[in-house]
């Protein structure tokens, strides 16, 4: 063998290779790989769920011209557009029909709720729900264009932050296509009393889909500072989601507060409440909020500056990769379970 042939072959080698390895990079839409590498899987995730992503989406929900997403004003049409054209551009189906169903929310207004699905069509397949609540409380009664204040509640991390995280979940497992079913719910009616979570998980029961949990996303847009950046899940102690959920994880991630704890534990006042009524299955709402941290809840202060993109972006994906890590260990998922039915 020459020289020069010898040459062409080592040249040929390593370019090879690389060819390999870039194409690797690109993983198709396929089913959740059995030896998947949870760091290959994280950086996947980095690329799918973006900064501009957050930033976009609080940026339009929480502008004033959403007159803070009163479920009374016209208005409100303009986020839920929204928010369906973002669940059609990542290729989400509609669970129903269409997107979009209303239901009775007050005597004389409907309510709408907004719905997809992430599917194989498999019947009887085992899926669990993502849900937020996207409307919130509207302008405030001091709503003069003459006052020096702002009276729109804006509702930035309360809770289009839960919307963006609910979104981009869906942007990612639509990329991957679990094996499980994946309901995405975005839900109206929460400060009418969870009206709009309640008519859905009526819904989902009727049709009879086969859900074995449901994780609700609100306020993520900071962090718990004095719990390590932990998330805070409510009423993890109806079921075993925190012991499988941190066991799936290099540091613990979540946590619960103690149950004589009111301010902790406003269970009957977020979203997953109906579906652990009505459902009676693993239903817990995830937040980095605590009541301490956000002197901004629930007031007209709540606007795209009471957000941190990069802390809310980071929530968004450490979650992501926790459902991920859940739902591609069979066992732990199947696991999945109440401790005690309601």
């Amino acid at each position: 063998m020459t020289i020069k042939i010898r040459l062409l072959i080592l040249l040929f080698i390593p370019c090879t290779l690389f060819i390999a390895q870039e194409k690797n990079k690109i993983r198709p839409k396929t089913t959740l790989s059995r030896s998947s590498e949870y760091s290959e899987e994280r950086e996947l995730i980095s690329k799918i769920e973006t900064y501009e992503d957050v930033k976009k989406i609080i940026n339009f929900l929480a502008d004033d011209k959403q007159e803070g997403r009163d479920p009374k004003r016209k208005s409100i049409h303009q986020s839920i557009d929204y928010i369906v054209k973002q669940l059609i551009s990542y290729k989400v189906k509609p669970l129903f029909k269409s997107y979009r169903y209303s239901y009775p929310l007050t005597d004389s207004l409907s309510g709408i709720n907004i719905a997809g699905i992430i599917s194989h069509n498999k019947k009887n397949n085992p899926c669990i729900v993502l849900t937020a609540n996207y409307d919130h409380l509207g302008i405030g009664p001091n709503s003069s264009p003459f006052l020096n204040y702002d009276s729109v509640f804006n509702g930035a991390n309360c809770n289009a932050s839960g919307v963006a995280a609910v979104l981009l979940m869906a942007k990612y497992f639509n990329k991957i296509m679990p094996e499980q079913t994946i309901i995405i719910a975005l839900l109206s009616g929460q400060d009418y009393g969870m009206i709009g979570a309640g008519h859905f998980a009526d819904t989902l029961l009727k049709s009879g889909y086969h859900v074995k949990a449901v994780f609700n996303f609100e306020m993520l847009g900071k962090n718990l500072d004095r719990y390590n950046d932990k998330f805070l899940v409510y009423q993890s102690e109806s079921s075993n989601i925190l012991e499988l959920l941190n066991s799936k994880s290099k540091k613990e991630l979540f946590f619960s507060e103690d149950d004589d704890n009111e301010l902790f534990n406003p269970d009957e006042k977020s979203g997953h409440f109906p579906f652990h009524n009505i459902l009676k299955v693993p239903s817990h709402t995830f937040t980095t909020f605590d009541y301490e941290n956000d002197e901004n809840y629930m007031t007209e202060y709540d606007n795209v500056s009471n957000v941190n993109y990069y802390t809310l972006l980071k929530n968004i994906q450490h979650l992501t990769l926790s459902i991920f890590n859940l739902l591609d260990d069979d066992h732990a998922f199947n696991e999945l379970k109440l401790k005690r039915v309601p």
